[in-house]
């Protein structure tokens, strides 16, 4: 039998160091890798607003739930399209959306593996 409170375990802190590295690129991305013209107090509204989704559920991924991860997994679909295109459409990003796109990848696999072997992790307590 496979060890699912150690890898779930692990898979959370990960998922959590995941988020907090998307919001950090987040800020990044609308705050301080814009275009000169472009930075004013209305990039931090804009953060805001990319961010709330990720936000909302905070709460409930720290709580270890298994729905919110697994709604995590739906909300880096949406955040994984525009930074593709923001990779490819607009070089004065330059390596951020890359990175961006890489942690998007990590975060969605992280959060569905700890959905499972959390899912797992019950079920093997219930039937003791």
């Amino acid at each position: 039998m496979a060890n699912f409170d150690k890898k779930a375990d692990i898979a959370f802190i990960a998922s959590m160091l995941g988020v907090a590295l998307q919001l950090l690129l987040l800020v990044l991305s609308t705050v301080v890798f814009v275009p000169a013209h472009k930075a004013d107090a209305a990039s931090w509204a804009v953060t805001f607003a990319i961010s709330a989704p990720i936000l909302l559920l905070l709460p409930w991924l720290v709580k270890r739930n298994i729905r919110a991860h697994i709604w995590l997994c739906f909300l880096m679909l949406g955040y994984f399209l525009p930074a593709v295109q923001q990779s490819f459409a607009y070089p004065h990003f330059g390596w951020l959306p890359f990175v961006e796109v890489v942690n998007n990848v990590y975060v969605f696999i992280i959060a569905m593996m700890f959905a499972r072997w959390e899912q797992k992790r019950y079920q093997i307590s219930v039937t003791r």
